[in-house]
């Protein structure tokens, strides 16, 4: 088609048609200046002859047959285009394989970044449920404790009430004997006894007993 890129064959914005007949894009030519310092293009399908040729809007003379200078290298046969779409395509694959490579990379970052979130997870839980173990724990010994307390408070007074109403019955007897009525007196002995309700002691007044029930 005219005005397609007889290199690329893509369609070109500002094609470039040779004085031979050939069309081409921008990217597919080169210009160059050569000893007398006039600017030359060199044609990429390798054809001869002279044009005046549009460059940056300057009208410059061209001469085919002089070319000189470096310049890209344009593929002129089958092979060499072969070459340049086998390097195009190792291109291709190359990028593919890394934007693969980034991928993966980044499922490999996301992944991990998920597996730190949910060990952090357990770890929060663990700490919440040990936390909470802890707690129960405290608040069964406390609850223990104080019973064992309540329970050693009760046998001490237990022993005590014990003890006091020993005591008390102890008291009760030795009081009774005190106060018991003394045996008849044998014949021919003085009676001695004290009148009733007399002080068994010169010191002490008259003795009542009050009876506690026990």
């Amino acid at each position: 088609m005219m005005g397609d890129c007889d290199i690329c064959h893509h369609n070109p914005t500002d094609p470039q048609r040779s004085k031979c007949g050939h069309w081409f894009c921008r990217r597919h030519f080169f210009t160059s200046s050569n000893a007398a310092g006039i600017t030359e293009r060199v044609c990429p399908i390798d054809c001869k002859g002279l044009e005046l040729v549009s460059y940056h809007n300057v009208m410059l003379p061209v001469s085919i047959q002089n070319a000189e200078g470096p310049g890209p290298v344009v593929p002129t046969s089958a092979e060499e285009q072969v070459n340049a779409l086998e390097r195009q395509k190792e291109e291709l694959l190359t990028k593919l394989r890394n934007e693969e490579g980034r991928r993966v990379k980044a499922e490999e970052s996301m992944a991990r970044e998920k597996m730190l979130r949910e060990k952090e997870e357990d770890r929060r839980v663990k700490a919440e449920e040990a936390l909470a173990r802890e707690k129960v724990l405290r608040e069964t010994q406390a609850i223990a404790m104080e019973q064992q307390n309540r329970a050693k408070e009760k046998a001490f007074r237990q022993k005590y009430v014990d003890a006091y109403r020993k005591l008390h019955i102890a008291f009760l007897n030795v009081w009774r004997d005190l106060h018991a009525s003394p045996p008849p007196p044998k014949s021919g002995v003085e009676d001695d006894r004290q009148p009733e309700g007399a002080s068994a002691s010169p010191h002490l007044g008259p003795l009542t007993v009050h009876p506690r029930p026990i």
